[in-house]
C-alpha cells in the first residue's frame, strides 16, 4: 500500500489512453488503442490493456527507454460485445476493477440503417465513502488533512458491517474499532499512515477479528481485499487521461462528444469525470435510403389506384 501511495505523491508523468472507433456501413468496426507513459502505469490494473485473442499488439515495453508505447488493434464483427474491462486474473474482484462497457449497435430496415454507439464509465463512488480523497484527486499535492485516515475508517468499518455477525458482537467490535481509530490513526500525519499503511492495516485487521470466529478470517481478509482495491485503482486512476474518438457512417443524429474534427466525434476525460457519477459517452447516426422510400411510395400509389380501377369495374 505504500508503493501505490508513494506514486501518487511524487508521480510526475501521465498516461494517456486513446480508443479510437471506426464503424464501416455493414455495421463492423473497428478498434485501435494506443496508450504511451510511465511503464508501470502502463501495466498496472487500474486500466487494464487490451489483449487476448484477435488483438494483433505492438508495444516497446520489453525494452529500456523513458517512455513506453502499448498500441493494439482488433476488428470487431457487427453487433460483437466490447470487453467492459480486459482484467482476466482473479486477484482482483470485478466490483473494485474499472468498468466500462461499451457498445456498437447496427441495425438494417431496409429503408435506413441505423447505428448507435454508447460507452460508459462506472463511477468510483468517492464522495459517500473517503470525501476527502476528492481533494486528492483535484490536489495532489494539497490534499485535505487526514484523507488516509478517512481511508482506514472506510475499510475497518465497511468490513465490519459486511461481516454477517450477531448485532451485540458488531456493536462491540465497532466501539474497539473506534477507540483504535480515534487513539491511534487519526490524529497521524498522512505521511506516516501512508509510509507504515501494512502495519497499520495488520494492527486494525487484528482488533477486527480477536473476537470473531476463525472460520470468518478468509471471509473479511476478502472484503477488507476487495475495499482496499477500490481505493487503490481510484487513487492509481489519478495520472490517466482518455481520449474516445468514433467515426460513424451516414448522418449524424445525436451526440454528447466534447469536440468534432471532420466527420469524427472526440471526447476527453480522466477519473475527475466519473469519480462519483457515471461518465456516458454516446452518439447516433443513420443512413436513409430516399429512393427506397421514393419507390415504395410510388408503388403503393400504383397498387392502391389499381385496386380502386377494379373494384370500380366491378361496380358497373
Amino acid at each position: 500500500m505504500y508503493k501505490f501511495f508513494l506514486i501518487i505523491l511524487l508521480l510526475t508523468s501521465c498516461v494517456e489512453h486513446k480508443y479510437i472507433f471506426v464503424v464501416s456501413p455493414d455495421g463492423s468496426y473497428s478498434v485501435d488503442y494506443n496508450a504511451s507513459g510511465d511503464k508501470q502505469d502502463l501495466i498496472n490494473s487500474d486500466v487494464p490493456m487490451p489483449t487476448g485473442q484477435g488483438w494483433l499488439v505492438n508495444t516497446n515495453l520489453d525494452s529500456d527507454l523513458e517512455s513506453y508505447e502499448y498500441k493494439a488493434l482488433k476488428v470487431f464483427k457487427s453487433n460483437e460485445v466490447f470487453p467492459s474491462s480486459f482484467y482476466y486474473s482473479d486477484s482482483i474482484y470485478k466490483p473494485s476493477l474499472l468498468m466500462h462497457p461499451i457498445e456498437i449497435k447496427y441495425s438494417n430496415w431496409y429503408f435506413k440503417e441505423s447505428y448507435y454507439f454508447s460507452a460508459e464509465f462506472f463511477n468510483r463512488n468517492v464522495r459517500p465513502r473517503y470525501p476527502k480523497v476528492e481533494s486528492v484527486v483535484y490536489n495532489m499535492e494539497n490534499p485535505k488533512k487526514g484523507w488516509v485516515a478517512e481511508i482506514f475508517d472506510y475499510l475497518f468499518k465497511e468490513t465490519l458491517f459486511r461481516t454477517p455477525l450477531e448485532f451485540n458482537k458488531q456493536g462491540m467490535i465497532l466501539t474497539d474499532i473506534n477507540q483504535w481509530l480515534k487513539k491511534e490513526i487519526v490524529n497521524v500525519p498522512d505521511s506516516i499512515l501512508f509510509a507504515d499503511f501494512n502495519e497499520y492495516k495488520e494492527i486494525g485487521l487484528d482488533i477486527l477479528m480477536q473476537s470473531i470466529s476463525p472460520n470468518k478470517y478468509e471471509s473479511i481478509d476478502s472484503l477488507f481485499k476487495q475495499l482496499e482495491d477500490e481505493v487503490r485503482l481510484t487513487l492509481d486512476l489519478i495520472d490517466d487521461e482518455f481520449e474516445f474518438s468514433i467515426l460513424l457512417p451516414g448522418s449524424l443524429q445525436s451526440s454528447n462528444a466534447d469536440t468534432t474534427r471532420g466527420d469524427t466525434l472526440i471526447w476527453n476525460f480522466s477519473v475527475n469525470n466519473f469519480l462519483n457519477e457515471n461518465y456516458v459517452l454516446s452518439a447516433s447516426s443513420e443512413y436513409i435510403y430516399s429512393k427506397r422510400i421514393k419507390f415504395l411510395v410510388i408503388s403503393t400509389f400504383i397498387i392502391i389506384l389499381v385496386c380502386l380501377v377494379i373494384i370500380q369495374k366491378k361496380f358497373i
